[in-house]
């Protein structure tokens, strides 16, 4: 090796002239025997040999530094993993208190856990399941005429959608009303004479079971007249529509009670006898003030039949938009409160809740009304003050069923027996009852002749008889 650190190779030849020295660096003085080239090849090799061992010690310093950076990754994983299983044993806490706490407001109604007054999912449980009970129910109700709102002389039948008429003016009003929306209804003439006096329409409730609707009611009510087709609302000529004169006539009636407006139409016909009046497009129909809901109307003074059809199953085709009259007919049943149970509160017999909700006295009591045959069997599961009974066979039974009397009270009822078709009488009355002066009474045998009787009971087991007298 020279002064400035080259490593040099120095070739000495002996004095035998044979023989070569070699001095490489530092190293002692290597004989060498052999050619030249096998010199040079030797040093080659040394120097890549030098050359490997320096890579290898470079090697050997990078795997001891990957080897150091392993070792702080490890390090720093273990301490992460620490901290991870620290968290999840304080979650496993936290969740295990959680639970408890849970437990705890699900056991108990009201009360306080872990610090908090108030009440319970236990107690709003509860609570569900009660105002659930008590929310209101819907039920749907099918129209027909209603027995309820009919004049006497007029007997319901085919699931009261069909109206036979004895005779005298008489009035009959469907069972669903509506204050808004589209509706539709069809009424068939199905036997019977014809009359001026008989209309088909809508009315509202208040209209006089004896008037010719439409004409001279005096509640807004509408009717197109059969022998003429005159539509009159409210006492006045609006319009007209076909007259159905025919057995087998079907007559269509639209109402839209959102504009006030009413069409007629005979047979799947014209609407109000124009070819231009249409429901749909709210052309040419017949105008009528909307104050209280509308209900389907028919009257006459002869001996006539109807058939409604309020359900769907229509014979013409309904106008589009409107729906049938049935359709959105429902009632809320609501649950009644008990004496253990809060809930809804109602207005029994002899009682009014205004729409504000006070209650008061009720001025008047329930009537029921009865169409009599040849078997009158009053039901008293709920009986109710008055019963108005027409009396339509010639011969008939009168008695009471389900009657008991609750302890400590006693039951007064006024019955109204009225001839219906003319000299009816009921020739047994229920064994149960004990005619004041020791007869039962003989009732007025004129059409309409309206007989009034009250039975008492105080002891559950008989009835005393009042004949109270005639009154037409």
């Amino acid at each position: 090796m020279s002064s400035d650190g080259t490593t040099r190779l120095i070739f000495t030849m002996q004095s035998d002239q044979s023989t070569l020295v070699a001095n490489f660096g530092p190293f002692l003085p290597l004989p060498i025997s052999g050619t030249l080239q096998n010199v040079l090849n030797l040093v080659n090799n040394a120097e890549s040999s030098v050359t490997n061992a320096i890579n290898s010690a470079s090697a050997a310093n990078i795997s001891a530094t990957n080897a150091a950076a392993s070792a702080t990754a490890a390090n720093t994983s273990a301490n992460n993993a620490a901290a991870s299983a620290t968290a999840a044993s304080t979650s496993a806490a936290t969740a295990s208190n959680y639970s408890t706490l849970s437990q705890d407001w699900a056991s108990q109604a009201t009360g306080t856990v872990n610090g908090t007054t108030s009440y319970s999912s236990y107690y709003y449980s509860e609570q569900s399941q009660y105002w659930a009970g008590v929310s209101q129910a819907v039920v749907a109700i099918t129209a027909t005429w209603d027995i309820a709102k009919k004049n006497s002389v007029i007997t319901l039948s085919n699931g009261n959608l069909t109206a036979a008429f004895a005779g005298g003016q008489a009035v009959a009003l469907g069972n669903v009303g509506y204050t808004s929306g589209k509706y539709y209804f069809e009424v068939t003439y199905a036997a019977g004479s014809v009359s001026n006096n008989c209309s088909i329409g809508i009315a509202p409730t208040n209209v006089p079971l004896d008037s010719q609707v439409g004409y001279n009611d005096g509640t807004g009510a509408v009717g197109a007249f059969q022998g003429s087709g005159n539509i009159y609302v409210n006492g006045s000529n609006k319009g007209g529509t076909t007259p159905f004169t025919t057995v087998g006539n079907i007559v269509g009636v639209a109402v839209d009670l959102d504009d006030g407006l009413i069409w007629y139409r005979l047979n799947n016909g014209w609407w109000n006898a124009s070819s231009s009046a249409d429901p749909v497009a709210k052309v040419g129909g017949i105008s009528f003030t909307t104050g209280s809901a509308m209900f389907p109307a028919i009257c006459s003074d002869t001996q006539i039949t109807f058939t409604g059809n309020f359900s769907g199953n229509f014979v013409a085709t309904m106008p589009t938009g409107y729906k049938a009259w049935t359709v959105d007919a429902y009632h809320y049943v609501v649950p009644y409160a008990t004496a253990a149970t809060p809930g809804i509160v109602s207005a029994g017999p002899g009682l009014l809740v205004n729409s504000q909700g006070q209650l008061s006295a009720d001025s008047y009591y329930d009537l029921a009304q009865v169409s009599g045959s040849s078997t009158i069997s009053i039901d008293l599961t709920t009986p109710v003050p008055g019963y108005h009974v027409v009396l339509n066979a010639a011969t008939a039974t009168f008695s009471f069923a389900n009657f008991s009397l609750p302890t400590g009270k006693a039951l007064r009822l006024t019955f109204y027996f009225e001839q219906g078709t003319g000299s009816n009488t009921i020739t047994s009355w229920d064994s149960r009852i004990h005619w004041v002066g020791g007869s039962p009474p003989v009732l007025g045998y004129t059409i309409g002749n309206r007989n009034v009787v009250e039975f008492e009971s105080i002891d559950g087991t008989t009835f005393a008889g009042y004949y109270v007298g005639q009154i037409n």
